[in-house]
């Protein structure tokens, strides 16, 4: 730098920039002095270089502006660097804690803060074009004497601003640009409207919000209109939940913090006079649906005005809809996701057509111009609704339907491979295909479907894998499998062990993203309760002694991509860990794996240390092992009664306690945790035990060859195969510890996906045995036993309805028993029995009189 600019820029800030959760700039300090470095307001270090790098983590700076100030006794200089704030939010779900316990939605698709207070945010806005199309509908809905107006709802980051845990600028609002176009609430709505836990205003805030809507669009006092609707209505205390704190929105843990502002005490509004909801099915088919939301339509006898109102909304709408409804005649809510649809106002003949918005929205509306000859061109969609290749046949079932969740008339072209196959018109609701494969090659292949219809097109492609299929090998089998060289394995098991591995035709029931969740609020609610946790799979023996199978085929296993949620045993199992006439591993396999999963629970000694202190209190016997693939039940070769005899029961290595333990008998346990569908619980208590800690094994029948070793370990054990129904109430009773799952690893694809916290419901199927259901001289006779997975009786209300009409209700403790008297002839019976907090619901339907 020449002395002149040296005189000129003493002092500079130079190289600022963000780098991932970093912010880095230079300072040259030329002026012989102490420099003292601001970041936002507070110092950060002060120096005497010429040259000073700075390097700041800004992780948890929750900010949108980072302001640098470099200051020496005579010189100072400022320089802003705005960081993105999706970049901040990256690691987010779609809720993000404020000040004061008020929470935000972010990474939401119109990206609500973004919007407002992110320098780097790209409007999607086009001004000139929403200014035209709203102008469109007032002048077409004008033409017919209707009242129109679009009020805005001010964004939830706008009004509580002062919440937000960073810093802001003044906020970018769509509605400051668009002031001629429509009626802004935010001088109407306060910090109080909103729900803390929630995006939207609250039920609370909807007679002020109405009544300014109202008083605005006809011209009328809001005092009067106010005072009319507090007349009609009132307020009851309600638990609200909050959306932000959805599992799929809430980004934290499930700690204090969740379970204190989970659940709200508010205000919710009611109508003081009963009105009516008219029944969706008499609304015309093309005006009950838009999307997944359901229309509504309310008359209302008791009404402040005769007027009739179509509500063009979207979610905020849905508070406001009693108070709308006090004053509406005839109202009909219609969450038209900015479609607008002409059709309906000249189906319902409205007085008022209200379009309610929430501000985020206005990012990404449509922009329909609706004229004379306007045609509202609905959106279609087409998805995947069933896939699979059944004796070399493959089936698809694709569904196909408008907005409105209506058939539509289209063109489908099917490609295989880029080879037209076949095109044929559909105007059915479900598209179903069905293709011989028998000139096909085997391979990998895509079905390409190219869907047309008048207005929209639509692609669904299915990319598969076309091989012979291993069902064929097992399906006169039951469940033994002859391997190679006289290694049996399990096949036609409900999980289908080898099909899952092995057959690239078989299709997966397993879904990891709601795995995941289910084993993250698992490991949250015990990690709360300060209980160590840890989920381990035994690998299947088809896994292990994979050489040993007629196919060469690679194992698929889910369990490659779970791997740093849990642990799979495989590590330390061999092949000489199976048993030749089991399903599962030895006694001797059973005790290493336990001592790896406390070295790897615990770590508190060596894998070796473990081992060895439990051998110390086991004795190694020898023993005759009867294995579960050559019972009566599932034996698949009852011509080779040689080999059967050979290998039904061979010698192997027992481990029993040195000292036994005491088990405890069934009726001391409390009958909840007894069993779970055909499986007893079994509670050991070792007085010699090594440890004094207390361990819940959640688990399968592959956990038995693990039970000394645990028992030896633990100075109690409970055993409870709940086939994946995490019961959080055994927990609380029992106090372990520890709390291990122990699973087969076929045993993933049927998997359960509960999601637990303190206030979530331990809720299970039941069983349902019809005794009768006859209807015999006029007189019906039902007798059905409910009994859950526990084998407890189901304590519920069941409804007894005779073609479609309810005859009866009845409150059961585990039996319905009734009778009634009936016409003559043939009659549809159907039984309801109403979920519990514990157990689901059950439907029973039968024909009678036949």
């Amino acid at each position: 730098m020449s002395q002149e600019n040296l005189n000129k820029y003493p002092l500079k800030i130079e190289n600022n920039e963000i780098q991932e959760d970093t912010l880095e700039f230079t300072i040259i300090n030329n002026t012989n002095q102490e420099c003292t470095i601001y970041l936002n307001n507070s110092i950060i270090t002060k120096s005497n270089d010429k040259k000073i790098k700075i390097k700041e983590d800004i992780s948890n700076t929750y900010i949108s502006k980072f302001n640098i100030k470099a200051e020496t006794k005579d010189k100072f200089i400022y320089k802003s660097v705005n960081r993105d704030l999706k970049d901040y939010f990256k690691n987010l779900k779609k809720t993000i804690l404020g000040k004061d316990n008020t929470f935000f939605l972010i990474n939401d698709r119109n990206e609500e803060i973004r919007q407002h207070y992110d320098k780097n945010y790209e409007c999607n806005l086009d001004i000139n074009k929403f200014r035209h199309s709203t102008e469109t509908k007032k002048n077409y809905l004008n033409k017919k004497g209707i009242k129109y107006g679009l009020f805005v709802v001010p964004d939830k980051s706008i009004i509580l601003r002062n919440k937000l845990p960073f810093k802001t600028d003044t906020p970018e609002r769509h509605t400051d640009k668009l002031k001629d176009t429509l009626h802004d609430l935010s001088n109407v709505i306060s910090s109080n409207d909103f729900y803390k836990n929630d995006t939207h205003i609250s039920s609370r805030s909807s007679p002020k919000i109405v009544a300014h809507i109202i008083s605005t669009l006809h011209n009328t006092s809001h005092e009067i209109i106010l005072e009319q609707l507090d007349e009609c209505t009132h307020f009851k205390k309600d638990e609200h939940l909050g959306d932000l704190f959805n599992i799929q929105n809430w980004s934290y843990d499930r700690d204090e913090m969740f379970h204190e502002n989970k659940y709200i005490t508010t205000d919710k509004l009611e109508l003081n006079t009963p009105v009516e909801k008219v029944n969706l099915n008499s609304i015309p088919p093309v005006f009950r649906h838009i999307s997944r939301r359901d229309s509504y339509y309310f008359r209302n006898e008791h009404s402040i005005s005769d007027k009739r109102a179509v509500i063009l909304h979207d979610s905020t709408t849905l508070v406001l809809m009693d108070a709308l409804t006090a004053y509406y005649k005839e109202v009909f809510f219609y969450w038209d996701h900015w479609f607008f649809n002409d059709k309906l106002i000249e189906w319902f003949k409205p007085d008022d057509v209200l379009e309610i918005r929430t501000e985020r929205f206005l990012d990404n509306p449509q922009y329909q111009i609706v004229n004379d000859e306007y045609i509202v061109k609905f959106p279609i969609s087409a998805q995947m609704k069933k896939f699979n290749i059944d004796e070399n046949t493959l089936n698809a079932q694709i569904l196909i339907k408008d907005y409105r969740q209506l058939p539509v008339k289209t063109i489908i072209k099917t490609f295989l491979d880029d080879t037209l196959i076949r095109e044929e018109e559909s105007s059915e609701l479900y598209y179903n295909f069905n293709y011989s494969l028998n000139n096909c090659d085997y391979g990998e292949h895509t079905l390409l479907f190219k869907i047309k219809s008048k207005y929209k097109y639509r692609e669904v492609v299915q990319d598969f894998v076309y091989e012979e299929s291993l069902e064929p090998l097992f399906k006169d089998l039951k469940h033994t499998f002859k391997g190679l060289n006289n290694t049996f394995f399990i096949v036609n098991d409900n999980s289908n062990e080898i099909r899952q591995h092995y057959d690239r035709m078989y299709n997966s029931k397993f879904n990891q993203k709601k795995f995941l969740e289910s084993l993250s609020s698992k490991k949250s609610y015990l990690e709360n309760m300060g209980v160590n946790y840890g989920i381990y799979i035994i690998p299947d023996k088809s896994v292990v002694l994979n050489r040993f199978l007629p196919f060469d085929n690679p194992p698929l296993r889910k369990i490659t991509s779970l791997t740093e949620h849990l642990v799979d045993l495989i590590k330390i199992i061999d092949e000489e860990d199976f048993l030749i006439n089991d399903t599962n591993v030895s006694m001797c396999a059973g005790l290493k794996i336990v001592a790896y999963i406390l070295n790897n629970l615990h770590k508190n000694k060596t894998f070796e240390e473990y081992y060895d202190e439990m051998l110390s209190k086991l004795d190694i016997v020898e023993d005759k092992h009867r294995g579960n693939l050559f019972t009566k039940h599932s034996w698949s070769y009852p011509n080779e009664i040689q080999l059967h005899d050979k290998f039904y029961a061979i010698d192997t290595k027992s481990l029993t306690l040195k000292e036994e333990a005491r088990e405890y008998a069934e009726e001391e346990i409390p009958l909840e945790y007894r069993m779970f569908s055909t499986t007893k619980s079994k509670y050991y208590h070792n007085n010699n035990s090594i440890s004094d800690n207390k361990v819940l094994v959640l688990c399968d029948d592959s956990v038995k060859p693990l039970i000394p070793a645990l028992i030896s370990y633990y100075r109690d054990v409970f055993l409870y195969q709940d086939l994946w129904y995490f019961n959080k109430d055994l927990v609380e009773w029992l106090e372990p510890s520890d709390v291990l799952e122990i699973r087969g690893e076929r045993t993933l694809e049927n998997a359960q996906y509960q999601l637990v916290s303190i206030e979530d419901n331990f809720v299970i199927p039941i069983t349902r045995k019809v005794e009768k259901c006859i209807l015999d001289n006029n007189r019906l006779s039902i007798k059905i036993a409910y009994y859950d997975l526990r084998n407890i009786p189901v304590v519920s209300s069941c409804k007894i309805l005779v073609d479609d009409t309810v005859i009866d209700k009845k409150e059961i403790n585990g039996i319905l028993d009734a009778s009634y008297t009936i016409t003559d002839g043939k009659h549809r019976v159907k039984v309801i029995l109403d979920p519990t907090s514990t157990t689901k619901g059950n439907v029973y339907k039968q024909t009678v009189g036949e």
